[in-house]
């Protein structure tokens, strides 16, 4: 019976992550009601997160709603403060890792429905690049980065406020770099 609430779940995470983000908000609470570990549903969470990000970028590159430059420095900077995160997260005690997300959860949930308005005012990609846009890129994949690391849903939507406001990309291109 669990399993068959678990897959209902998913998959309704997955149709939430693909309209509009934050899927990990419904697929981690369900992993820990069935009793996984907290590890294990973070993991199990990652990877269907990342096979979702993986068809998202290829969709966006197709469009050509990616801007290549910024979108490798922000990623160099995301997987390496993932991996630092996801380290200190393998050492933490489980009950305390979980606390932690249980804690941060409703704050992020809370956070993107009050959130509705990013990307509203942004170009579709900013005219000249230069060290400012490059530096802005590496900070947002950093926070990011640390942020997925540790704790997971709701990066996605995080990223897409980030090159939303901070380097002013519309919403569709702030996806595709998301």
């Amino acid at each position: 019976m669990h399993i068959v609430i678990v897959c209902i779940f998913v998959f309704f995470a997955g149709f939430v992550d693909s309209i509009a983000g934050g899927g990990g908000l419904i697929s981690l609470p369900a992993y820990f009601f069935i009793g996984l570990p907290t590890l294990n549903a973070c993991a199990t969470n990652k990877f269907s997160a990342a096979a979702g990000t993986t068809f998202a970028t290829i969709k966006f590159s197709r469009s050509k709603a990616l801007d290549w430059s910024v979108a490798l420095i922000a990623a160099v900077a995301s997987f390496g403060f993932s991996y630092f995160a996801s380290s200190i997260a393998l050492r933490l005690n489980e009950d305390v890792l979980k606390l932690i997300i249980v804690i941060f959860l409703p704050i992020v949930a809370l956070f993107l429905l009050l959130k509705k308005d990013f990307g509203a005012n942004g170009t579709e990609k900013p005219e000249e690049k230069n060290f400012k846009m490059y530096a802005l890129a590496f900070f947002i994949g950093m926070i990011i980065g640390f942020y997925d690391g540790l704790i997971g849903p709701g990066t996605g939507t995080f990223a897409i406020i980030g090159f939303s406001t901070l380097m002013h990309y519309d919403l569709l291109h702030a996806s595709g770099n998301a």
